[in-house]
């Protein structure tokens, strides 16, 4: 059966005329045509389904996924916190280190400045138990292989001595690494004695001008004498009492309650009060130092500055203490001044132990004359006015009833370490047949002198009790 042929349908009329007209409009249909056959064989392509499951299966979020990104989330902060924690005890660490490493350092010091007072205090014992024990010469202590005593008659017996610890101040070596020397204090200048003229000869001798030697003198001799009565240039109580006053005064201030005037505050003597000045009481609290077992506050004037003792000084420091004398002497005077006073109550002269300083001091030497009699002492007694004319060629004026020869048993040892720029000294009075070999009057501790830190010219004594 013949068909007919198919008809072809009649385009469609665009109601837009433009469209069939415009120049761009093949290119457009051509594109949509070329990507509708691309999809169409697509479609058609037999690896279509699988390269779309491997799509689908990368981009779908497995339980093995999410595991591996949780857990390098949480590896991280781990990390972070790990290494917070490593740089704390690193912290930590350092700090304990350094407060161990203080305490060490602490405890090393303190172990050390401990070691060295037990050198000194055995130093000090042993220097002792051998003044105590053994014999002296002219010098100093002798050295004796075997202990020797004076017979019934006070026979001294042989000279058996190996050496001599010198009691004139030479520099000896003690135990463990201290130093030591030995003063007899009668070869000094007692402070407790201002108006001998040994006194004002050794503050001139050390750099004190006249004038102030002048005011020293007097203020000093107030001080130690027992009555009220002031000496010209001098002051008593009253003129402590009116230092005291003034040393807020002086700028027109008044005192005020409670004010504490330290000891060695120097106030002229003679200075008005300025009106309205005032010193007020205060209270002591219950329990205090100053008043331990008070069981009520006690009222009084809390003034530091002392009056004058009108009694002996105990120490040569002590002299500070006298109004003025602070100001009268300077620090580099002091240092030379000190270890040249006593407080004993000497007597006479002894040429062989005294000081070189106070030898120059007392008897107006020049330097070479006084090397000429500390050569000869070495030698043999210096105890004869004529020896020390022969000596120096001067005339000595002192009476030879007064001259002794032999060390007193009044010594001071000084004894220090070159580790602490400090010097103790102890006034001792040696009582071989009392109750204690000997016994320890004073006390103190001053700054070492710049050349005892020093090892040289210092001496052995030949005794394995100081080795």
């Amino acid at each position: 059966m013949n068909r007919p042929p198919p008809t072809t349908p009649a385009p469609l009329q665009d109601t837009h005329a433009e469209r069939d007209t415009h120049p761009k409009w093949d290119s457009h249909l051509e594109r949509d045509n070329l990507e509708r056959d691309t999809h169409l064989e697509w479609d058609s392509h037999p690896q279509r389904d699988t390269h779309f499951e491997k799509d689908i299966h990368l981009e779908k979020d497995t339980p093995e996924r999410d595991s591996h990104r949780v857990g390098r989330s949480s590896g991280g902060f781990v990390l972070i916190a790990t290494l917070w924690t490593l740089a704390a005890m690193a912290v930590l660490a350092a700090y304990i280190d350094g407060v161990a490493s203080a305490d060490m350092e602490r405890a090393a010091a303190s172990q050390a400045a401990l070691e060295r007072e037990l050198a000194r205090r055995s130093t000090e014992a042993t220097v002792g138990y051998l003044l105590s024990t053994g014999r002296m010469n002219h010098r100093g202590l002798m050295l004796e292989p075997e202990q020797s005593f004076s017979d019934a008659d006070g026979n001294r017996g042989p000279d058996r001595s190996v050496g001599v610890i010198a009691a004139t101040g030479e520099t000896y070596a003690g135990l463990s690494g201290t130093r030591f020397s030995i003063q007899d204090e009668n070869g000094l200048v007692s402070v407790n004695f201002p108006l001998n003229r040994s006194f004002a000869a050794v503050l001139s001798h050390v750099g004190v001008p006249p004038a102030h030697v002048d005011l020293i003198v007097p203020r000093v001799q107030d001080y130690v004498d027992m009555d009220n009565d002031l000496s010209l240039n001098g002051a008593e109580r009253f003129d402590y009492d009116q230092a005291a006053a003034a040393v807020a005064g002086l700028d027109g201030t008044s005192i005020q309650p409670g004010t504490s005037i330290q000891p060695g505050t120097s106030i002229q003597p003679g200075t008005s009060i300025q009106p309205g000045t005032s010193i007020q009481p205060v209270t002591r609290p219950t329990g205090s130092p100053e008043s331990p077992g008070d069981t009520t506050a006690t009222p009084g004037p809390r003034l530091e500055l002392p009056n004058p003792s009108n009694w002996s000084m105990v120490s040569a420091p002590e002299l500070r203490r006298v109004l003025g004398v602070g100001d009268l002497i300077t620090p580099d005077q002091w240092r030379r001044l000190l270890p040249l006073l006593t407080m004993r109550q000497t007597y006479g002269h002894n040429f062989n132990t005294m000081r070189p300083e106070i030898l120059a001091a007392v008897l107006e030497l020049a330097p070479d004359a006084v090397d000429s009699i500390v050569a000869e002492r070495a030698q043999r007694s210096v105890s004869r006015p004529n020896q020390i004319h022969m000596l120096t060629g001067t005339h000595v004026d002192v009476d030879p009833t007064a001259l002794e020869w032999l060390p007193s048993s009044l010594v001071r040892i000084s004894i220090w370490h070159n580790a602490d720029g400090l010097r103790s000294l102890a006034g001792m009075v040696l009582t071989p047949y009392g109750d204690a070999p000997w016994r320890i009057d004073y006390r103190y501790t001053e700054p070492a002198i710049d050349n005892e830190s020093s090892d040289a010219g210092v001496l052995q004594a030949a005794t394995p009790l100081l080795q």
